[in-house]
């Protein structure tokens, strides 16, 4: 098969998909994804071998961190975008195979599915082929354009605000089906009505996938179920699942007979309920840790005092903080050495951490026994508290370590060790770094100033 063949077979839409050309396919793209992923892991864990059996699991826990590896967030970002280009072949190759075996099409996007995607993989490779007979798009188009769109939009913001109530009371965890399935959804049925009904070309069908997403954004945004900040933050990551889902919608409309968009948009709902339910039956996640560091021109005894606790930091110049992010404002503790009760206050609250280490002046740990909520969110209708506020991050425990260095300098780390409490964590695990070094950054910095004026910031 020659290069140009094979590369409309893997991203293309029109090339039948056989038996023979997704088993072949499958092996020798798993074999590249593995070998992709095997080697950025090794890179950025310093030499550590991601097993087969790691690269497997469903459970992210399993293949992004462990007790000797805690990712960084280059790693996550590297292999999202490793990961992209495999889940769009992964999903057009499924669909055109279900299409090819006799099958509803809409059984390939099943690909996105822990656990029973790799039964699908299995039925799919042995199941022959049944194509379908071509179907005459003519017979069925209309040219009511405006309707075609609104309904369009209709079913997509009815099946965001349904994932929207399911996270905002709790019965989601917040979990890759929320961010993958939903969007996903949204795109295909949008895309698949609009096509139904319309002589709409590749870029429509995209513009009226994102245009329903756009509109699920805000019907969310309007019910007050999630704040502008965060809808910003998952806006780039879905975007994506729903162009894909546009994409597969528009060939499957043109390439099968109609059925009503209401099955499909029930069909849809009761499967992405289920799955969410299953998928907080195995929610495991990674501990991750995040260490920020400066050099200090101070003797270690003042930056200790200075460490344990802290007065007010001047008020944040921060975009970042500008946003609602909850940040540091000061830091008091009650009891000296282990046993200790430090409270670190933020904008939103205070962090209660007791003292698990107490080794002056070289170091001080804590777990964290409560945490506030991680920022101000705002709607148009004011302040809003979904959970995922309470969650994300989840912190666990803290450290501040101190080596002295030569001329009277000194080493000063802070580290936090975190679950991200949102899925998928490859994604999310980017901006929780993120948040948390400014964080990090911003106390050391106040640390280091009033350290080295020659002041203890607690008298």
């Amino acid at each position: 098969m020659s290069l140009q063949k094979l590369l409309r077979l893997w991203f293309g839409l029109r090339e039948p998909v056989t038996p023979r050309a997704y088993l072949s396919s499958g092996v020798g793209l798993f074999i590249l994804k593995y070998l992709g992923e095997a080697s950025l892991y090794y890179h950025y864990s310093g030499g550590l071998t991601l097993s087969p059996l790691q690269f497997l699991s469903p459970l992210a826990s399993h293949r992004l961190g462990s007790s000797h590896f805690l990712t960084p967030p280059i790693y996550l970002f590297a292999l999202t975008l490793w990961s992209l280009p495999f889940l769009w072949v992964g999903l057009s190759m499924s669909v055109r195979r279900a299409l090819n075996a006799g099958f509803s099409p809409w059984v390939g996007f099943g690909l996105i599915v822990p656990l029973w995607n790799f039964g699908l993989m299995l039925i799919l490779s042995l199941a022959p082929e049944r194509p379908a007979p071509l179907i005459d798009q003519a017979s069925h188009q209309s040219t009511d354009t405006y309707r075609s769109i609104l309904v369009s939009l209709l079913y997509g913001a009815l099946l965001a605000l349904l994932g929207a109530l399911l996270a905002y009371f709790g019965y989601s965890n917040y979990a890759t089906v929320l961010f993958v399935g939903f969007p996903t959804a949204i795109g295909a049925l949008a895309s698949y009505s609009y096509n139904q009904s319309s002589h709409a070309t590749t870029a429509g069908s995209i513009k009226i996938s994102l245009l329903a997403l756009l509109c699920a954004s805000s019907i969310v945004l309007l019910f007050a179920l999630e704040g502008v900040f965060c809808m910003l933050m998952a806006f780039p990551f879905v975007a994506v699942g729903a162009l894909l889902g546009g994409l597969l919608g528009r060939t499957i409309a043109l390439r099968t007979k109609p059925v009503p968009v209401q099955i499909h948009f029930l069909t849809s709902a009761i499967v992405l309920v289920g799955l969410i339910q299953l998928e907080r039956l195995t929610f495991s996640e990674a501990l991750r840790q995040v260490t920020t560091e400066t050099v200090i021109e101070a003797p270690i005894d003042r930056v200790w005092e200075n460490v344990v606790a802290f007065p007010e930091i001047d008020p944040p110049t921060s975009l970042l903080f500008r946003t609602g992010i909850a940040y540091p404002i000061r830091a008091r503790i009650e009891g000296v050495g282990v046993g200790a009760i430090r409270y670190c206050e933020f904008s939103t609250g205070a962090f209660v951490e007791p003292i698990t280490v107490w080794d002056a002046p070289h170091r001080l740990a804590f777990d964290v026994r409560k945490q506030p909520k991680a920022m101000e969110e705002f709607s148009v209708w004011g302040q809003i508290h979904p959970e995922h506020l309470f969650t994300f991050p989840k912190s666990q425990r803290g450290q501040f370590k101190l080596t002295q260095l030569p001329h009277d300098r000194v080493l000063l780390q802070g580290t936090t060790w975190y679950q991200v409490g949102l899925k998928p964590s490859e994604y999310w695990g980017i901006w929780a770094d993120y948040i948390i070094g400014h964080i990090h950054q911003r106390v050391l910095d106040h640390i280091r100033i009033h350290s080295e004026k020659g002041s203890l910031l607690i008298e």
